[in-house]
This record gives structure tokens, C-alpha cells and sequence, in this order.
């Protein structure tokens, strides 16, 4: 380098190469998960794609501390990734290398080492009947969480490139990249929006927390999987000129109110945004809101948690409520169709249906 020869001081030649090293580094790392924030995650994946060959659209979702059994106890690093699971220990001159493709796992259980005094184990079985025993765990849930995770989502990603043919004119290189686009929006879909081009990678495992409680909150409220939970709170919701009050929980997702009841069958409320027509903060100190809703229902919710937390969540009702105003134009002339609006306001009730059209079934055939 013809920069480096000019200067004379050997600290600045030093910091010089120094910076030049890591924006060679940097510039290697734009493509891969090594172009996350964390610099303990960044030396983990960089070490795992050098010891285990990874391919570049291999990505390393989180890494362990743990202990293999084998014929002695190997202490060492215990890497998950979408497809994989690696474990690699040096200790006293002696390497040992572990490499299981998570869609050949057939069992996966929790166990006790050290004569089963600690809950610190997992055991996995292969399809080709080998048993793998890991220990040392100090997370040990967490890491049989993920694992139990990535194996599904790694069974699903099988089921699907087996059950179905790829599409008509599609290369290799195009099925291979459109099957990883998919796991990849599986195990972690960004709600943003931002390519991925764009700033540091988001962690996988963030992603896939963040999916998981997604699917759990749409199972909850059987919402669509589009529905992504925004924002929950601990709260008490009552019924304006009742003396009834529920304690449990409120949600916000993309298109939805949601509150369940602590004690279950108590109260149980799904309410669409463009169902509600006035918000009111009753009390700033109290954090307790009044919600007006079609047929002039009024709901009190008291919000029970620190002031900042209540206030991000009533600013997040704000932005989805001012999202959804177009949709409330068009609720009363669609609820003007719905037979149910008479009902409700105590008018006659028109008959009709394809029975009065058409013919009712004779019951005696």
C-alpha cells in the first residue's frame, strides 16, 4: 500500500492497517448474518461458516455454550441454524465436530445430567436411530424452545419442496433462492417492511419470537395470519352503567381491539377499528380510557401498568384508528343491509329467504 509507506510513525501505520482490515471485513459481511448489530454474534457466525463450511444463504439463528457426550465429556459452542445444527469443541489438541441436519431429527426430549441431579440436557435421536446428548445447558428451555422450532419449521420446508412441483421455467438457482425466501419469511417476517439491504440484519431469533407470539395471539382471538400484534397490556375493562369489571388483558393488532378476561368465559371482545366511533381519555393518572362503539356501547378500560407503558399503547390505538377512517365511511351503509340492525333498533323485521322463494324441504321425505 503506497499509503502506508508514507507514514512515518509506526502506531499510525499500525491504526491505519488496523482500519483497513476491518472495512475489508465489513465489506465481506454485507450478504450475511454477520452484518448484524451484535459484534458476539457477528465473531460466532464468522467463526461457525469457517469450521463448518456453511454455504452464504445459511444463516446462524443462535449460539450455546453446552457439553457433548461422546466417549468423554467435550466442552465447547453449540450453533442453530435454519437447517442445522453444529457443535464443535477443541480441548487438550483434540477437535470434535457434530453436524445434524435438523429435518433428520426424529425425537427431541429434555433430560438430566451429572446421574440426573441437573435439568440441564437435551437428547436427540436421528433417523438413523444415533443418539446426540448435550449437556451444560445453562438455558436449556430457551435452547429446547428454538430447537423444537427450527425442527418444524425445517419438517415444513421438507413437506412442502416433496408435496409440491416447482413452477414451470424456474432454474435451480431460482427454486433453491425462492424455497429460502420462504423459510426465511417463515422463521422471521419483518413487519417494517425494509429490504434487507438496508441497515443491519434483523437477529433471526427476534424474528422468530416475535412469530411466535404472533401465532399464539391469532390463536387466541382466531384472527387471520395476516394480524400482527402491535401492542398488551394488563387492564379492567367495564361496561358503562353496569357494575360489572373483568380483569385481564387488552391487545392491539393491525385491524383489532382484543380483550380476554383473566378468569376464563368472563369476557371475551374482538373489536374492529373501524367499529369505533369516539375515544375519550377519562383520567391521564388512572390511564383509563372510555371507547364508544356502533349502537352507542361504551367501554371503560382502565389500564393497569407504568404511565410510559399506557401511553405508548394509547398512542398506538391513535395511528391505528386514524389508519382505519376510511373503512368507518363505509361501515353504516353496509350495516343498513344487515337484517340484525333492525333487530337491534327494535323495528319490524322484513321476511324473506330462499325458503319463501324457493320452497321449504318436505320434512316427511
Amino acid at each position: 500500500m503506497a499509503e502506508l509507506m508514507e507514514l512515518e510513525d509506526p502506531s499510525d501505520k499500525e491504526a491505519y492497517a488496523v482500519s483497513k482490515f476491518q472495512s475489508l471485513v465489513t465489506s465481506e459481511d454485507n450478504d450475511t448474518d454477520e452484518k448484524s448489530s451484535d459484534a458476539k454474534f457477528r465473531a460466532a457466525s464468522r467463526s461457525w461458516r469457517q469450521i463448518f463450511h456453511m454455504p452464504e444463504n445459511e444463516r446462524l439463528v443462535s449460539f450455546y455454550s453446552c457439553a457433548y457426550h461422546k466417549k468423554l465429556l467435550n466442552q465447547g459452542w453449540m450453533y442453530l441454524s435454519v437447517s442445522y445444527l453444529c457443535f464443535y469443541s477443541f480441548i487438550f489438541g483434540a477437535e470434535t465436530k457434530v453436524v445434524i441436519e435438523l429435518k433428520d431429527i426424529e425425537e427431541l426430549s429434555k433430560d438430566k445430567s451429572k446421574r440426573g441431579v441437573f435439568s440441564d440436557a437435551i437428547r436427540i435421536r436421528t433417523r438413523n436411530t444415533q443418539e446426540h446428548f448435550f449437556s451444560n445447558l445453562f438455558h436449556r428451555d430457551e435452547t429446547y424452545d428454538l430447537l423444537e422450532h427450527l425442527t418444524n419449521v425445517a419438517m415444513e420446508k421438507l413437506l412442502k419442496s416433496t408435496a409440491t412441483d416447482p413452477a414451470p421455467g424456474l432454474s435451480l438457482l431460482e427454486q433453491t433462492a425462492a424455497k429460502d425466501q420462504m423459510i426465511f419469511s417463515t422463521l422471521a417476517p419483518d413487519p417494517t417492511g425494509k429490504p434487507s439491504g438496508s441497515g443491519p440484519l434483523r437477529p433471526l431469533k427476534a424474528g422468530i419470537e416475535e412469530t411466535k407470539r404472533n401465532v399464539k395471539f391469532q390463536a387466541l382471538f382466531n384472527l387471520s395470519s395476516s394480524e400482527t400484534l402491535l401492542e398488551e397490556i394488563p387492564a379492567v375493562c367495564s361496561i358503562s352503567g353496569t357494575q360489572s369489571s373483568f380483569h385481564g388483558r387488552l391487545y392491539l393488532s393491525s385491524t383489532f381491539m382484543c380483550f380476554i378476561s383473566t378468569a376464563k368465559y368472563q369476557c371475551y371482545l374482538v373489536l374492529p377499528f373501524y367499529a369505533i366511533l369516539r375515544v375519550e381519555r377519562i383520567s391521564s393518572q388512572t390511564s383509563t380510557i372510555a371507547i364508544t362503539v356502533r349502537n352507542q356501547l361504551k367501554l371503560l378500560f382502565q389500564m393497569v401498568g407504568e404511565k410510559p407503558q399506557s401511553d405508548q399503547f394509547c398512542s398506538a390505538l391513535r395511528d391505528r384508528l386514524q389508519a382505519h377512517v376510511a373503512l368507518m365511511k363505509h361501515l353504516k351503509p353496509f350495516l343498513l343491509t344487515c337484517p340484525s340492525e333492525d333487530l337491534i333498533a327494535g323495528r319490524e323485521v322484513t321476511k324473506g329467504g330462499l325458503g319463501l322463494k324457493y320452497g321449504y324441504v318436505d320434512p316427511k321425505r
